[in-house]
Formats: structure tokens, sequence, C-alpha cells
């Protein structure tokens, strides 16, 4: 059971989980992947999570009796079992205890992914950017508005602390994110051979992205230009909206910002201290090493220390700067414009593109 927490490259497990090559290497040593969208999310959103709106399109009773079937199935078959779903972080005691009953008769593995704090906050600022849930806000004044409600929700010691409680410390395997990638291993090998015990005899097939993790950028700059263009866009006639959705926010990125060097150097710069962060970021894990030491793989805290101490100062976008630059306005709305004209911009009414303001 795989269960996160989000922005620990659970998405890239998942990917490599539902390729056809791993499906049917699991295949062949009596081991499924239980999909996600079908059977894991309609459940932990009706049932253990208890969200109004999922509960308003699915039958909370109707999708755990399909979820538990497929448990049952699967243990009268003798067939071992994968989950993931960073959703499960989320779960509380009573909910992880309601998980434990359906899976009786399982000898059940619980795995989580430990990943430096202060990077691990950058990198949910920056999805808050591409999805795009409120209107853009600096990083040096998002952390500023984390309380200790969201520090106790998402501090990694209290989430591996409940799955213990329910299921026993034995039963619990802790990834260090970084720790791994300095020895070179990808989570999905990981998760496959070292955990799971299976397709080891073929690494070569496990390891998708050798040496390489996800979310592993701490570059706060293009998801902020990315944020205030959303916001742009969304400002001129016609009500337009960039379209949602990772495919079309990593296709832009990749193409108009974060390969491109050059127009990243002509940014207006802000610079800030994140020592606040790194502080508490070597608190938790301290408090990690302290409790969880025999649990974790690929432990290493100088690595960890290093990854943090190494963004204590960095720069974010000058919004200021950047909205009242000539050549900052001219790049958005040629954008805007080639976006509209190539049917890319989602939710028009009827555009009617601005005249494009002119470089001098």
């Amino acid at each position: 059971v795989h269960i996160g927490p989000h922005k620990t490259g659970t998405t890239h497990v998942q990917s490599v989980l539902e390729s056809d090559v791993i499906t049917h290497g699991m295949a062949k040593e009596n081991t499924s992947y239980i999909n996600r969208d079908l059977y894991i999310h309609p459940f932990l959103w009706t049932k253990l999570l208890d969200y109004d709106w999922a509960k308003k399109n699915c039958n909370t009773t109707e999708v755990t009796a399909i979820l538990q079937a497929q448990f049952t199935q699967a243990l009268q078959l003798k067939r071992n079992i994968i989950i993931s779903s960073e959703q499960l972080s989320y779960v509380n005691s009573q909910g992880i205890k309601y998980l434990k009953d359906m899976l009786a008769g399982f000898d059940v593995t619980i795995v989580g992914v430990y990943r430096e704090w202060t990077t691990r906050l950058v990198s949910l600022h920056n999805e808050l950017n591409e999805y795009k849930e409120s209107d853009f806000v600096p990083f040096s004044r998002y952390i500023l508005t984390l309380d200790d409600v969201f520090y106790n929700r998402a501090n990694p010691v209290r989430l591996f602390s409940q799955w213990m409680e329910v299921f026993g410390r034995e039963n619990v395997v802790i990834i260090d994110y970084y720790g791994s990638q300095a020895a070179s291993q990808t989570l999905e090998y990981i998760l496959i051979c070292k955990v799971a015990n299976i397709m080891c005899e073929t690494p070569e097939i496990i390891n998708f992205s050798a040496n390489k993790h996800q979310n592993v950028a701490t570059n706060l700059l293009p998801p902020q230009v990315y944020s205030i263009f959303a916001d742009y866009v969304k400002s001129q006639p016609g009500d337009c909206l960039l379209c949602t959705g990772n495919e079309f926010f990593q296709g832009f990125m990749r193409k108009n910002l974060r390969n491109n060097q050059e127009l990243l150097d002509k940014l207006p710069i802000t610079n800030i201290s994140l020592n606040i962060i790194v502080d508490k970021s070597h608190y938790i894990d301290k408090q990690m090493r302290k409790q969880f030491e025999s649990n974790i793989l690929y432990s290493n805290k100088e690595r960890n220390h290093n990854i943090s101490r190494a963004i204590q100062s960095s720069v974010e976008l000058n919004t200021e700067q950047f909205l009242t630059d000539r050549y900052w306005l001219n790049w958005m709305h040629q954008h805007y414009i080639k976006l509209y004209d190539t049917s890319k911009l989602c939710d028009c009414s009827i555009p009617t593109p601005t005249t494009i303001i002119q470089l001098e």
C-alpha cells in the first residue's frame, strides 16, 4: 500500500505501475496493480475522506463493495496486489483501521516516501501555480500563511506514526527521497523490487528513469510566470482560461520557459530567505531519523541537509516590475494571441484580442 504523500513522485510511480511492460511483468509474478482511478480514488473520496462532491457522483456503498470484491478475488487467487494513492496520506486513523479490516487476510506492507520539507513546500507552491486554485501568491507570502493545522497535517512524522499505530511499525517502509536519489535508485525500482520483491531479475525494465526523480525542481520562477500569465489570459476580452491539466502545463512550461535560460535570465527577481522553513525542515528531519531510522530505506541525513542548505537563499519573481515591464507585457500578449489563434484556450466566449503591444 503506497501512501505517497503528495509531491514525492507518487504520480510518476503510478504511471510506471500502469505501463504495459510493468503490468505484464507483475502478472508473471502473480501480482496486480489495483487501478487508482477506477477503484481506489472513488472509494477514498466517498468513504474514507467523505467528500460531499464525490458522494454526489458515486454511491459510497457501491464503490466500497466493488473494491472489496477486488480484494476478495485476489485473496481467492492468492495474488499479490499493489495499491498506490497520495490521497491515502489524508486518511485519518479511523479510516486507516477501516482499510486494514478490508485487507484482512493479506500480509500488508505500508510504503511511504519522505522528502526534505523545504523542497516539498516549493513543489506544493509550484503546483498551486499550475492548477490555479487561487490568485497568484508569492512564495515568500505563501510560507507566512501556513498555519499550525497545515504543518500538523503535512508533517511526515505524524503521517508515518499514524500508519504505524494501525499496521505496526514492522510493516511500514519509508523511502528517503533524496537518499535513494543519491544511491541512483529510482522510486519505482525500490517499490517493485526492494519492497514487493518482484521483477528483480529485470532491473533495466523497472528503472524507467534511472538517476531521475519526479518533482525535484526547486526553481520558483517558471511556475510563477505561468500563474501570472494565466491571470493575464483570464483578464483579457473573451474571458478565456488556460486549459487545466498537467499535460498542457508541462507542455507550455517546457516549450516556453524551463528550456529557455536566456529568457529566464531577463526576469526581474527578488531575493528571499528561506531560513524559517529550512530550520523547520532540519527539525523534522531530526525527528524522522530519531523515531524511524530502522524503517527508512536509503537513509541519508547529509544529502537531505545539503539539499535544504542549498536553497536557504532563493529568488522569486518581482511581480511589480514584471507587470510594468513592456517586454513581459508583450511576451504575455503574444502568447495569449498564439494560444487563442490555435484554439488552445478553454471556456472562451467570443474572444476579441486587443492590439499587441509592440516592443521598442
